[in-house]
């Protein structure tokens, strides 16, 4: 096949999928789910065979709807279904051209609406977000969320059966519902980015496509007046810091911390961005989770220089997550700044009422031993290094542990 068909396809696959799939369920219902997915794949294999011969059309993305709307048809009269019932939603090609051009938008954020309804678990939602707005398929899915294939399918199915039982109509929620929407779909956006962001195993320590797809979903959210709000636009802003830092944070294939990282790798553009949408963020006066922790990377771009980064006006930050959202890792994330500013000993003792709750965490042992070496405990700080070193399975951090250890040995 001409390789400009295979990229124009692979193009068309990743960013309308989603949109087709959205757009054929709020037609036809979300009871008609694996036809539609059925179909969508169809008409990519469709246009595989006849571009190849005719050329791309000049609307590629149409051309894929209306074959997928088809080949939907098509499906539903093998299935013995009624074509009065049918045809009842079809609508003129008129009709289909305005919504192709106007509308798949709205379509795709209902979408993203009803795969996080409030009936369907976290981590389910995660999974119909990847696969159904997303465009996904199994085996992307399996390596975003470390997940054998087998066992991706079957808890794709589930949420798929799930998701037919619980979900109506496709539609964006008003006033106190969509309030309470939105903090979902939020809280699944960036539990998306996280998984790419901070890949727990394998030989890739960021996984780009899925930090790109959370970074598009967010975008998409914001773009309609009723779901900007704090949480989402604090998202994007925090999304666009971390994504800034991607190439200088792995350097041929290793891992650099914040302090070791070549800020002209930083990409500038997203770095605007983000303060772009940070600046957003502050108009709302109120705060979130999600709005400290941009306020945090905030604090890591304005400043030249890792030496010159403000440590105090940061602490004063997690302080203040300390006291809305209180966790484990909330302390651990404190203690971590407070060693900036403190001695390692004073850190150490605090950190050890940690150890209980947090003692299959690799980060702990890793930060635990550097504040041990700090205090010239040496035998103990070995101890804790080959604990963090056992407890992690992303290769280019234990890569990272492993050389550690072998400068001070």
């Amino acid at each position: 096949m001409d390789p400009k068909i295979t990229k124009t396809l692979d193009h068309l696959f990743r960013h309308e999928y989603g949109r087709i799939v959205s757009g054929l369920s709020l037609s036809f219902g979300v009871h008609h789910l694996e036809l539609i997915e059925d179909s969508v794949q169809d008409s990519i294999l469709k246009a595989s065979q006849v571009w190849a011969f005719n050329g791309i059309p000049d609307k590629p993305s149409n051309w894929l709807f209306k074959v997928s709307r088809n080949k939907f048809l098509d499906l539903l009269k093998r299935e013995a279904k009624s074509e009065s019932l049918v045809f009842d939603n079809i609508g003129s090609e008129n009709e289909l051209e305005f919504s192709l051009d106007t509308e798949l938008k709205d379509e795709q954020l209902k979408m993203i609406f009803a795969c996080c309804n409030s009936a369907i678990p976290l981590r389910d939602s995660l999974l119909l977000s990847l696969k159904l707005i997303s465009g996904f398929n199994i085996a992307e899915i399996s390596r975003a969320l470390l997940l054998k294939e087998e066992t991706t399918k079957k808890s794709l199915q589930r949420a798929k059966n799930k998701f037919r039982e619980v979900v109506g109509e496709l539609y964006i929620p008003s006033g106190s519902e969509l309030k309470d929407y939105l903090h979902r779909v939020v809280k699944v956006i960036y539990l998306m980015f996280n998984e790419g962001y901070k890949a727990s195993i394998g030989k890739e320590l960021i996984n780009r496509d899925l930090c790109g797809e959370a970074l598009r979903l967010a975008l998409l959210l914001i773009d309609k007046k009723e779901c900007k709000d704090v949480s989402s636009t604090s998202l994007i802003s925090l999304i666009s810091y971390k994504i800034a830092r991607f190439d200088a944070r792995q350097e041929n294939g290793k891992l650099k911390t914040l302090k070791n990282q070549n800020r002209l790798l930083w990409i500038e553009d997203y770095v605007k961005w983000a303060n772009y949408y940070f600046h957003q963020a502050t108009l709302f006066k109120e705060f979130d989770k999600l709005y400290l922790e941009a306020s945090i990377e905030f604090q890591y771009h304005i400043s030249p220089s890792y030496e010159s980064i403000d440590w105090k006006k940061i602490l004063a930050i997690h302080q203040i997550i300390l006291s809305n959202y209180n966790s484990p890792k909330a302390q651990l994330n404190y203690l971590i700044v407070l060693a900036e500013i403190e001695k390692a000993n004073l850190v150490l003792s605090q950190l050890e009422k940690l150890e209980e709750s947090l003692n299959q965490n690799h980060l702990f042992f890793a930060f635990k031993s550097e504040m041990q070496l700090k205090t010239q405990n040496i035998d103990e700080g070995i101890k804790s290094l080959n604990k963090a070193i056992d407890l992690s399975t992303n290769e280019v951090e234990r890569n990272y542990l492993l050389e550690k250890r072998s400068l001070i040995l």
